[in-house]
């Protein structure tokens, strides 16, 4: 286009934009022994642009779950820096839970980014039953020991002499008896 002096030229400019957005996929793996036992997990997956929330999403994975669950999250602007976290990891009574969170991830134009969260369960030991102790039973009331507690002793030893005594002078009576 050729402007000449003095005159006004018209132009139209076309700028053509696709927006060409990237995909974030959010994986929960639930790994180990023990898995399928382990209680309710919940991730929290957040994105952000220049500081402005773009994606604030809570995930619920239901008690009992195994392998991997998968949650896609579409039309992320290119430069969206994702994270995710995890508020409840589903460690019960008898589990013992290891996680592995990732670094945050940025989305790129047309393509897939992953966050990937592991959580490895495994039981734990409980404690070695024992016997169940006998109820303590307190010893019975009794008055201070006086000494009377002996007394049925020397009596029935006093009353056995007597009657040894008896039979002597009895026998001795009856061999005076036989000689006169």
């Amino acid at each position: 286009m050729t402007i000449a002096a003095a005159t006004v030229s018209e132009a139209i400019v076309t700028n053509t934009y696709t927006f060409n957005p990237g995909t974030l996929v959010v994986t929960k793996e639930i790994a180990g022994a023990a898995a399928g036992q382990q209680g309710e997990v919940v991730l929290n997956v957040v994105c952000t642009v220049d500081g402005e929330t773009v994606l604030d999403e809570t995930v619920t994975i239901q008690a009992g779950a195994t392998g991997e669950v998968m949650n896609t999250y579409g039309g992320l602007v290119q430069g969206s820096e994702c994270a995710v976290t995890e508020t409840a990891t589903g460690a019960t009574t008898g589990l013992e839970v290891s996680t592995t969170l990732p670094d945050p991830v940025v989305i790129t134009a047309a393509a897939a980014s992953e966050l990937r969260v592991v959580n490895t369960y495994t039981a734990t030991a409980g404690p070695t039953p024992r016997p169940t102790p006998a109820p303590y039973q307190p010893a019975k009331k009794r008055l201070p020991s006086t000494g009377a507690e002996m007394a049925g002793g020397f009596l029935a030893l006093g009353a056995g002499l007597v009657a040894m005594g008896g039979i002597g002078v009895a026998a001795a009576n009856r061999r005076r008896g036989s000689r006169h």
